[in-house]
């Protein structure tokens, strides 16, 4: 327990990298959401917010920042259509996973006899 609560150091200290790695982007995207959601909230009756200003030129295409398909599903930040970016957001996501898959497998121990 005392080691579960930071009282004792004792022990081995490690540091996981790839969750250093992502917590930028959680970060960013719950701001993100965030910002979306306020957004959609504040225009009453309506179920989808148009790009802010900044970043008006990601949305070029549809301009639709953020949806809510209905008021108890919530709000849905949308990916911009730009071909590049987008690709690149499905790029980062794709080895976000690829860090955080095992690559060895521990089966069952019933199952090993």
């Amino acid at each position: 327990m005392r080691k579960m609560v930071g009282i004792d150091s004792v022990g081995v200290h490690y540091l996981y990298l790839p969750l250093l790695l992502i917590v930028p982007l959680v970060v960013v995207a719950h701001v993100i959401g965030r910002y979306a959601n306020t957004g959609v909230e504040a225009s009453v009756g309506q179920r989808r917010m148009y790009a802010p200003l900044w970043a008006e030129r990601l949305y070029s295409g549809t301009s639709r920042f953020a949806i809510r398909p209905h008021r108890q599903a919530g709000t849905y930040a949308l990916l911009p259509t730009n071909g590049f970016l987008l690709g690149f957001i499905l790029t980062t996501w794709i080895l976000v996973f690829y860090l955080f898959t095992a690559l060895g497998s521990n089966p069952f121990i019933y199952f090993q006899f």
